[in-house]
């Protein structure tokens, strides 16, 4: 092979992947020797949060769906007068907690995994997760997990708010400047 013809960097920055095709392509990649830069910022969809629409609740990666539209339901069996049910606990706030809980629950399982994905990438020299709405513990897992193995005391890391830059020494975050910081 020539070692010419490679890719050494790939840009899917809001390419609405959502955060499970982020971990996908960064676990796809994992094994790839020549790619060195991934650039995935702003692909978090909707999924990944808890959507209340009224009588709904919905969560990524989980069945937490309440729907309270039963008035007009009829039972199978009956010819004669309609009979409704009564709509399962409609309480916004329960099926909202209920939610968080398995959201939390997913995302801890998601974070793991994408970290454990990162530290696999062991040729990538720079990553871009910004705009993906994780939080500084999140960032942290993540950022340990990049540290770790082959970028051990090279590694490091611009994060801002929702910037988040990993890198190894000698590459240049945010397009010209060395901005990112070594731990």
């Amino acid at each position: 092979m020539n070692p010419h013809c490679c890719l050494k960097a790939l840009v899917l920055n809001n390419c609405q992947l959502g955060l499970a095709g982020v971990l996908q392509i960064i676990q796809a990649l994992s094994e790839n020797d020549s790619l060195e830069e991934l650039n995935v910022a702003g692909n978090a969809d909707l999924d990944r949060h808890c959507v209340r629409t009224k009588g709904s609740c919905c969560c990524s990666r989980g069945s937490c769906i309440m729907n309270t539209d039963y008035n007009q339901l009829e039972v199978a069996d009956s010819e004669d007068d309609p009979i409704t049910a009564e709509p399962a606990a409609s309480n916004d706030d329960n099926c909202t907690n209920s939610c968080k809980r398995m959201l939390q629950f997913s995302e801890s399982e998601f974070i793991q995994g994408l970290s454990t994905a990162i530290g696999m990438a062991k040729k990538l020299q720079l990553l871009d997760l910004s705009n993906n709405g994780f939080s500084t513990q999140d960032t942290e897992t993540i950022y340990t997990a990049w540290s770790l193995g082959s970028r051990s005391g090279l590694a490091q890391r611009h994060i801002k708010e929702q910037t988040v830059h990993l890198l190894v020494r000698g590459q240049k975050c945010c397009g010209v400047k060395p901005c990112c910081k070594r731990d």
